[in-house]
């Protein structure tokens, strides 16, 4: 199962990110979680293959974020 989180940081913007294990694996070129699943469905690829593609070495420390420990913040699950 693949879990995706939307973030937010004052400097860098918004990005997905796919969570893995203790990290947030920040994904290229989505600021949504809508605009990822648009992109999938217009290649006609699934979440997973677009997410796998994106995906940058770039990571950050899941539980600084979601406990408010870092500069990156959690936002909704979904939306537009």
């Amino acid at each position: 199962m693949m879990r995706l989180v939307q973030i937010c940081h004052p400097e860098e913007g918004r990005w997905v990110a796919q969570i893995d294990g203790d990290r947030c694996l920040l994904v290229n070129g989505y600021e949504t979680l809508y605009a990822l699943a648009q992109s999938a469905l217009a290649s006609g690829t699934g979440l997973q293959d677009v997410v796998e593609n994106a995906r940058s070495e770039a990571a950050l420390d899941y539980d600084a974020v979601y406990t408010g420990q870092s500069e990156w913040t959690p936002l909704p699950v979904f939306d537009h």
